[in-house]
């Protein structure tokens, strides 16, 4: 219901247009007629008013005017050809088609592409399309990946670390510009720390909050567009935190925010540069990275703040897209394909040779114990699971118009990534597949007797 109600000021903007169409069309009828002469019965003031042109001007342009800023979409969707997959591994095709098929009947996704990586290859699938309206296809579209780009910051640390530029214990109080007065409490923060969640900083800094930030959020506008990261550093100034450093996990946007950036400080070349030359370049990562289409300039997948289904018939509410400024790249930045995506989880899976692989292991150690089943590591969740009998090592990410999951289980024999350009959470999704691949393989295992 709460989604439908989104649509009712469409509705109030197309009915502004047609009102003003409607009296525009009449205002000029009437005037044509008084230029020719006809006689024109006398009316009040006030209802010559509502006839005027300038009036049906006026409701046009409103209603035009809110259809801009409210940007909703219409589609037709073909269920029968929604769904595709690269075939590569047959005995799962058709364990992904149900566990795909099923969570979409539930959720109503616009657009949903999954990756999954097991010992009997690499598979590729979508269900949906990139935008309502068609587009570009999900399975070369790039897709806003939100805090999974925490997961490459926490690996950029971990090889920064590795080459002895920077260390983990390394405290805030030591890497800041020294124009910055940080107060006591917060001297002792560590980059383990702003790695981990527990800092103790709140999710955003304190002034981003309040009617502004909740308007752009309601508008579906980017909340973090114009912050600058002048105003991230002077925010630690004001700051109060909200746990001892290293007491406990309290997860923030601000803390991976200034991580990025430091760590694009220490590197001397920036957050996007350091990204590309000591993670994703050295895995030979394509259709991944910072900017509109990623590193490989791939067209972009519409992000939907809201969408609804009647039959064949998809509506949308466009989402901005969320360009993050410098001092928020490091939280929530890069884009990525379907395959980039793939290839990052099969990196953190072990495949391959490369110079990332210390740093990669470094990121998933566990750093932070939350619960007796749950660790952190750097950026990291690394949850116990008894229906897969091993810790599933995982992230999640969301933007305006966009929702994302990758995770693996420990043992790097089973991983999946999933994409969705919809606010519909995929971490149901995600687990599902995880939980569906491993099923199979291990029974796979069993009957060949290993």
């Amino acid at each position: 219901m709460a989604s439908w109600l989104a649509f009712a000021p469409v509705a109030a903007f197309v009915l502004a247009c047609a009102l003003g169409l409607l009296v525009l069309a009449r205002g000029l009828r009437s005037r044509r007629r008084a230029a020719a002469g006809d006689p024109t019965p006398a009316v009040p003031w006030g209802i010559a008013m509502l006839r005027s042109p300038w009036t049906g001007g006026f409701w046009l342009l409103f209603g035009l005017v809110g259809l801009v800023l409210w940007r909703p979409a219409v589609g037709w969707q073909a269920e029968s050809s929604a769904y595709w997959t690269d075939g590569r591994v047959p005995a799962l095709d058709e364990v992904v088609r149900r566990e795909i098929v099923d969570w979409a009947r539930d959720e109503r996704p616009v657009g949903v592409a999954v990756g999954l990586v097991t010992p009997a290859g690499t598979v590729r699938a979508t269900f949906g399309s990139a935008r309502l309206p068609g587009g570009p296809p999900l399975r070369d579209a790039t897709f806003e990946i939100g805090s999974i780009t925490k997961t490459l910051t926490g690996i950029l640390l971990a090889s920064l670390v590795d080459r002895g530029v920077v260390s983990l214990d390394d405290r805030l109080a030591e890497l800041l510009p020294v124009d910055v007065s940080l107060p006591a409490e917060l001297q002792s923060i560590t980059l383990a720390h702003l790695a981990t969640h527990t800092a103790g900083l709140p999710r955003t800094p304190p002034e981003m909050g309040g009617p502004r930030m909740l308007l752009r959020m309601i508008l579906g506008l980017n909340p973090y567009e114009g912050y600058s990261t002048d105003q991230l550093l002077r925010s630690l100034e004001v700051t109060d935190l909200r746990s001892e450093p290293g007491d406990r996990s309290e997860y923030s946007n601000f803390g991976f925010g200034l991580l990025g950036w430091i760590l694009g400080r220490e590197a001397a070349m920036g957050y996007a540069s350091a990204l590309r030359e000591f993670v994703y370049g050295p895995l030979g990562l394509t259709g991944i990275g910072l900017g509109p289409g990623g590193e490989a300039g791939s067209p972009r997948a519409t992000g939907y703040r809201v969408r609804q289904v009647a039959g064949p018939v998809r509506l949308g509410l466009v989402a901005e897209p969320w360009d993050l400024p410098e001092a928020f790249e490091g939280a929530g930045a890069v884009r990525s394909t379907l395959e980039g995506m793939v290839g990052f989880l099969a990196a953190n899976m072990g495949q391959g040779s490369h110079a990332v692989e210390a740093a990669i292991r470094l990121a998933q150690q566990e750093h932070f114990q939350v619960s007796r089943r749950r660790a952190l590591g750097l950026a990291w969740v690394r949850d116990r699971r008894r229906d897969i009998g091993q810790t599933v090592i995982w992230h999640n990410g969301a933007t305006g118009g966009f929702r994302s999951f990758l995770g693996f289980t420990e043992d790097r024999r089973f991983g999946v990534v999933v994409l969705a350009n919809a606010p519909a959470s995929v971490d149901p999704l995600g687990a599902r597949l995880l939980r569906a691949i491993a099923g199979v393989g291990e029974a796979a295992r069993s009957a060949n007797g290993e």
